[in-house]
């Protein structure tokens, strides 16, 4: 059973409650595979007509990192043995099956076995054949020979072959699987909410626009799990993060090193009370003094409103250290307010 704190994050990421019960059962079928983690464990499942599927490499790499209760690697190898245009064919071995002898494992599927199900018309295996022919191979060499580590798993194309009849929206998902992106998700067009009472009806409330704890787009993370993962994430995934954390703190920089300026912002945004009140400080910059989001980046707009001490009690706040956000969020949050109470009078004033 998930814990609260899970179910909610689960609702923060998804865009309806059909969305939320596919990632809920996705998550609660391969998050072990993730370490638990919500975020990777989204970026790399689905779910197709009821049933979870993975990523092909995601398989791959669930296998190649299964350790055995002695503390034993499972897998000892995955190799390509041949890949053309017209077959693809790979070897494996268990490292649990070197002291009995036995061979190398191999599995094979060729452009004829993809012709004999139909899927050369498919806009991926037009434009990628070797690609889609080595994923199908790894997918079925992974079922095959560690069905102990990932049971039945299929990926997203291997489903939508057998489960989605609309022509376009089947090339969607292989070719979306394919690149390894997001697959489309839609909910089905026959389900509808139940019919209330008119007088009992209320509106659906609106979820934040940046819920706590907030996902950077960038790395598909929140700021633990990024700030967990730092070392292991790529120079260009530092980078990226890197800015996207800068536009977010609106041009504040702790440190010249991408990475070292990543930790420490991290270290910071995984804190509630600091993540929410840099959203106060956004959205009352873009609402009082009429920005857009292009604008908020260091300055925010001359205004009868003392806008260099508004500037300097945000950017303060938002260099703070760790030690000192919690102690401090109420007091700020205070100023924010005035702030607003500020903006409103001046504007009564001047209509």
């Amino acid at each position: 059973m998930l814990a609260q704190d899970q179910l909610e994050y689960l609702r923060s990421i998804s865009k309806s409650q059909y969305d939320f019960n596919e990632k809920k059962l996705a998550y609660e079928t391969y998050g072990h595979h993730f370490n638990y983690n919500i975020a990777v464990t989204n970026a790399n499942t689905y779910v197709i007509k009821g049933k979870p599927s993975m990523n092909t490499d995601a398989i791959a790499g669930a296998v190649k990192r299964f350790i055995d209760p002695n503390g034993i690697k499972v897998c000892g190898y995955i190799r390509i043995i041949k890949l053309t245009e017209e077959e693809c064919i790979l070897g494996t071995r268990r490292r649990d099956e070197l002291d009995f002898d036995i061979p190398e494992h191999t599995y094979t599927f060729t452009r004829k076995d993809a012709e004999a199900r139909g899927l050369l018309s498919q806009r991926a295996w037009k434009t990628m054949i070797k690609t889609m022919l080595h994923k199908r191979c790894l997918a079925a060499l992974l079922r095959a020979f560690y069905s102990d580590i990932i049971g039945v798993t299929y990926s997203p194309d291997e489903l939508a072959e057998v489960l989605i009849e609309d022509e376009k929206e089947r090339d969607e998902i292989v070719y979306a699987s394919a690149e390894q992106s997001r697959v489309p998700t839609n909910s089905p067009a026959t389900v509808k909410p139940p019919t209330a009472n008119p007088a009992t009806v209320k509106p659906p409330t609106a979820p934040p626009a940046n819920p706590f704890p907030r996902e950077f787009e960038s790395v598909q993370m929140t700021a633990s799990e990024a700030l967990h993962n730092i070392d292991i994430l790529q120079a260009k995934q530092i980078d990226n993060l890197a800015n996207e954390i800068k536009y977010y703190l609106m041009g504040v920089v702790f440190d010249a090193n991408p990475k070292e300026f990543v930790r420490t912002a991290l270290s910071k945004l995984k804190i509630k009370e600091y993540q929410i009140t840099v959203d106060a400080i956004r959205d009352f910059t873009k609402s009082a003094f009429n920005l857009d989001e292009k604008n908020l980046k260091n300055h925010f707009i001359d205004t009868d409103i003392d806008i260099n001490t508004f500037n300097q009690n945000a950017h303060s706040y938002i260099n703070l250290s760790v030690d000192n956000v919690k102690l401090d969020n109420n007091s700020f949050i205070l100023y924010v307010a005035d702030c607003k109470k500020a903006a409103v009078s001046h504007t009564l004033m001047s209509s």
